[in-house]
């Protein structure tokens, strides 16, 4: 369980503010950058550009950290797709919360040209498995910068539903903040 409040405040603090029945994928085999940069990793033309993580924040509920980290994803050197993940160190169970938002990012863009998908993913019988979830379960529901995040139903329909899942295999496997989250899920 992600804490909404604490990780809409963690992304604030960050300044994300100012960048303005269940379907299951597995991820495939992906390969290293062989220049083994620091922060960009690459996959099938895509490249991560990790962004820094928010500040952690204690969770009075549950009492553990919820983190939250952001990134984009470029594709032929132009930005692709902006994206965030949280979780709870107390519901590592639980997996990873992500949005993912896909459009148009270059300068004169804005909210508009864009729509965002909002999952979870969690590691089972030794595959990630994504779900689309409602954007009221996101802690992203409201942050403009991405666009509208698709209910459901419009999401799993989109003509481009294979792509927010494409970039989101990116994520969980090619952002290591996100990958050893759900390497402990595995492995616990």
């Amino acid at each position: 369980m992600v804490c909404r409040r604490l990780v809409k405040a963690a992304l604030e603090a960050d300044g994300a503010r100012k960048l303005r029945n269940e379907s299951f994928f597995s991820a495939p085999q992906l390969t290293r950058d062989p220049l083994g940069a620091h922060t960009h990793w690459l996959m099938s033309g895509i490249r991560l550009e990790l962004g820094d993580e928010a500040p952690s924040h204690h969770c009075d509920c549950c009492g553990g950290e919820t983190h939250a980290v952001h990134g984009f994803a470029y594709e032929d050197q132009e930005p692709h797709a902006l994206y965030y993940a949280a979780w709870n160190t107390n519901h590592i169970d639980q997996g990873v919360t992500l949005v993912v938002s896909l459009g148009d990012f270059l300068d004169g863009s804005g909210p508009w040209s864009r729509r965002a998908v909002a999952m979870e993913c969690r590691v089972a019988d030794e595959e990630y498995r994504f779900s689309v979830i409602e954007p009221e379960q996101s802690p992203w529901s409201d942050a403009t910068v991405i666009g509208e995040v698709l209910p459901r139903e419009r999401a799993l329909g989109h003509p481009d539903i294979a792509e927010f899942f494409h970039i989101a295999e990116h994520v969980v496997q090619d952002d290591p903040r996100v990958k050893s989250i759900l390497d402990r899920q595995a492995g616990a």
